[in-house]
């Protein structure tokens, strides 16, 4: 709805562009609870949008009568027209704002012969934020015909370094950040654009690459640059800017040096970023470059608001390197894990907020039927995989890791000293009638799961002989 003149309030103005030959119909009418303007085949009105038409100053209502249909159908149009500009536009911070430039990227310069300007006086390009833009046509005369608001977003950016330029303030080849009113990614110029990425490799060397995808993993656009191309040449630049995608798509960057030149990600504007971001922990290997120890590669999913963090970062483990189990001990999988102390951890997983056991998902070989081994050294490999389906991986190279423990078995046998002083018996007496017992004392074990020692009897191969006088040796079980 647009908001005519003031005029009398049983009057409708219903202006409809025909869009044939650039004729227009005008439809009076009258009705005694509305005024309407349609415009659904002009353009669709942004719930962000709102306009207005100023009143004259003189307080004069004109009349039906005396309307001036040429005049009133141009302004009609011009409104609607308005309306049809886009609903904002992006920046990133520290960005150079004019109204000239916001008007043509919002795409509202000049309409029907009016012109336009934009107060950018409360925008704050050190603050990330959504900012209200007022926007006026003016007249030739510049009397102000129409106002309306449009949206400004200042964004941080995320940084493609190289190689720091000897005469440059900084080393940031690109920033990169998201236009959600446009559904673009937009790359803007860093103080050492001019500078080869990175001149100690080789121009053949892979530096970094972008990457388009479908959520299926699909490429849709891909860009390799080489370490020693120039960021700010013409068709490098066009190459990699401005690129259009849909809600849903992966943008992905990896970088031969990302572990450290590709940086800001914890406080650039993305969503869903680690509980506590950082470069390192929002970065994963790459294995689209050349799979060096420094390369790194950041995924973002394009949703309403720009980036979204997709988590790649695989999980991590320690555990002890070997444990010693006795014959016979029962221990299930789980209390085996909490005996090597296995300890997990991962870019998305907070141990104080958050359960281990709903996070991670942990296999192994371990069978609880080791322990039927009197002895034997056993391998037990181990993988584990985070809430978000990454494994546990090796650096940067594409093969998936386990962390190994080594069981040993052992049998450790229980403990008895020698009655003292020595038991003395007849010489003759039967051996079948003394019972072991009484020559035992203090038995006991050192495994912890064993409740009980007794003495069974004799040692067959052991068996002391009654039938000679002195002091005899024997061994019992």
């Amino acid at each position: 709805e647009i908001a005519e003149n003031p005029v009398k309030e049983s009057t409708t103005i219903d202006a409809t562009e025909t869009l044939q030959e650039g004729n227009i119909a005008i439809d009076k009418s009258s009705s005694d609870d509305k005024q309407e303007t349609t415009a659904s085949k002009v353009a669709d009105i942004n719930n962000t949008t709102a306009i207005k038409q100023t009143e004259n100053s003189n307080d004069e209502k004109s009349s039906p009568d005396s309307l001036d249909t040429k005049n009133s159908t141009t302004n009609s149009v011009s409104a609607l027209q308005a309306a049809s500009s886009d609903a904002g536009m992006t920046y990133r911070t520290g960005e150079t704002l004019s109204s000239t430039q916001y008007l043509e990227d919002i795409h509202a310069t000049k309409i029907n012969g009016l012109t336009a300007t934009a107060d950018l006086s409360d925008v704050n390009v050190s603050r990330v934020g959504t900012y209200t833009v007022p926007i006026q046509y003016k007249d030739s005369e510049g009397a102000v015909a129409y106002e309306l608001e449009s949206q400004l977003s200042v964004v941080e950016p995320i940084y493609i370094n190289g190689l720091a330029a000897a005469d440059a303030g900084d080393s940031i080849r690109y920033y990169i950040y998201a236009d959600a009113y446009h559904q673009k990614i937009k790359l803007s110029l860093g103080g050492a654009s001019y500078s080869p990425f990175n001149v100690n490799f080789s121009a053949s060397t892979h530096y970094v690459k972008f990457s388009l995808k479908e959520h299926d993993g699909a490429v849709k656009k891909s860009v390799t640059l080489d370490a020693q191309q120039k960021a700010s040449v013409t068709e490098v630049y066009a190459s990699v800017n401005d690129w259009d995608y849909e809600l849903g798509d992966y943008y992905q960057i990896d970088h031969l040096e990302g572990d450290y030149r590709l940086v800001n990600e914890p406080d650039a504007t993305i969503a869903n970023k680690p509980f506590n971001p950082s470069e390192s922990n929002m970065s994963s290997p790459s294995f689209e470059l050349n799979n060096s120890s420094n390369d790194a590669a950041l995924t973002l999913e394009m949703i309403d608001s720009g980036f979204k963090y997709v988590d790649t970062k695989p999980p991590t483990a320690t555990a002890d390197n070997a444990i010693k189990l006795e014959y016979k001990q029962s221990m299930s999988e789980e209390a085996y894990y909490d005996a090597i102390h296995l300890t997990l951890a991962d870019n998305m997983f907070d141990s104080f907020t958050m359960s281990a056991d709903d996070f991670f998902t942990v296999e192994s070989d371990y069978d609880t039927s080791i322990t039927n081994n009197r002895s034997g050294t056993y391998p037990v490999t181990i993988h584990v995989e985070d809430e978000s389906g990454n494994w546990m991986r090796n650096s940067s190279t594409n093969k998936e890791i386990t962390r190994t423990n080594t069981i040993t078995m052992q049998t450790t046998l229980p403990t008895a000293d020698a009655v003292k002083p020595n038991k003395n018996y007849t010489l003759g007496t039967d051996i079948s009638t003394i019972n072991p017992n009484e020559l035992v004392e203090n038995l006991d074990s050192s495994v912890s799961f064993v409740n009980d020692v007794e003495v069974i009897g004799w040692d067959s191969a052991h068996t002391p002989s009654s039938n000679t006088v002195g002091t005899k040796s024997a061994k019992v079980l």
